[in-house]
């Protein structure tokens, strides 16, 4: 018998009760350790969203490499903005480590190795040869003046600031031209060749203080680009000035102008420059078609491959500033570009440049 002090030990409850009191405690703690549910969605939806965007920018790379244009205006546009829409993917790279999604990290760090691969080509600077020190040289001012200019009294005035030596002067219209007369271009830019861009009377135009030769019109389907021959201290160089028609409206007119001009890079025997507003940019296929005709963009050349013309008024996208570089010069290997610099014009759309070239021997 035993009694009230019974010391007798008490066994232990069975290995399966134990088991399981202990899988109750191991199941309450995930619970309270678990992420709340709204967290739980909110990082299902990041983690869609950023591989649609990873796919997104896949997409564009594809369409410029792949020389795909048929989405017309919103394709070429995303094809311009290559260097900012990329910027994110390399602060995504980040974020996909830290949440150890490695397959996201791989396509991010991936992407982050195509933004390098389109945009390192417009960085960089060629040395200006050596024979520029003593070649001839001319300064040619290149804008698009804005058909909508509000301000052209202005604009014409900043215009004929400069001391250039040749205008490429588009989207000039009829009231612009008065504005520019009553400055003085026609007394300062005695010779010219126009031509009509419009039904309501816009002109693209090259104004040279100097006399050319061949002042003409090339066509480009529905479109002409004023050209001329200028010689400067015994040396010639042929200038055309463009107004490529924008991609919005009809793509197929814009893909066939930029392509008109090819023949005339690869038939040029003399030092080229087309400088104009192109409506493209270098990563837009049919642009850099051109480039690889055997021209260099000046402002490329000269270290500013990066910077950025359109919009700056008249456009919602211009709150945003200047996005796109749709004004280049372009010139063959047998000129060389010196400087070159951006110019605002009042109530322009689109930034000025004045770039000053050297003129080779040609070929």
């Amino acid at each position: 018998m035993t009694g009230d002090g019974d010391d007798t030990p008490v066994d232990p409850p069975p290995d399966d009760a134990a088991d399981h009191e202990t899988e109750r405690q191991e199941d309450a703690r995930a619970v309270d350790e678990a992420p709340p549910r709204w967290r739980r969605a909110v990082t299902t939806v990041a983690l869609v969203l950023a591989w649609a965007f990873v796919a997104f920018l896949a997409g564009i790379a594809i369409s410029i490499w792949g020389g795909m244009t048929r989405l017309g205006g919103i394709v070429t546009l995303l094809q311009g903005l290559v260097p900012i829409i990329f910027v994110p993917v390399w602060i995504l790279v980040v974020v996909a480590l830290l949440w150890k999604r490695w397959f996201l990290a791989a396509a991010c760090a991936g992407l982050a190795v195509v933004h390098l691969l389109l945009v390192v080509p417009a960085l960089g600077t060629n040395a200006v040869p050596a024979w520029a020190a003593t070649a001839p040289k001319v300064k040619i001012f290149s804008a698009n003046l804005f058909n909508q200019n509000r301000t052209p009294a202005q604009a014409a005035a900043r215009v004929m600031q400069t001391d250039a030596d040749v205008l490429t002067l588009v989207e000039v219209s009829v009231v612009m031209h008065d504005a520019l007369v009553r400055d003085g271009l026609d007394r300062r830019f005695p010779y010219q060749v126009r031509t009509r861009s419009s039904p309501q009377g816009d002109t693209d135009g090259i104004y040279s203080r100097m006399p050319f030769t061949d002042g003409q019109s090339i066509p480009l389907l529905e479109n002409k680009a004023p050209t001329v021959t200028l010689w400067v201290d015994g040396r010639p160089i042929q200038i055309v000035a463009v107004h490529i028609d924008g991609a919005q409206h009809e793509i197929w007119k814009w893909t066939g102008e930029l392509a008109a001009l090819q023949p005339v890079v690869r038939s040029a025997f003399r030092p080229l420059v087309i400088a104009g507003d192109f409506n493209a940019t270098r990563w837009n296929p049919p642009f850099a078609d051109l480039l690889h005709a055997g021209l260099t963009d000046a402002h490329e050349d000269r270290g500013k491959g990066l910077s950025r013309s359109w919009p700056l008024t008249g456009r919602k996208l211009a709150h945003l500033g200047p996005l796109l570089r749709l004004d280049h010069a372009l010139v063959n290997r047998t000129a060389a570009v010196e400087s070159v610099k951006d110019i605002h014009v009042p109530g322009s759309d689109h930034l000025a440049f004045e770039v000053h070239i050297a003129i080779g021997e040609g070929r």
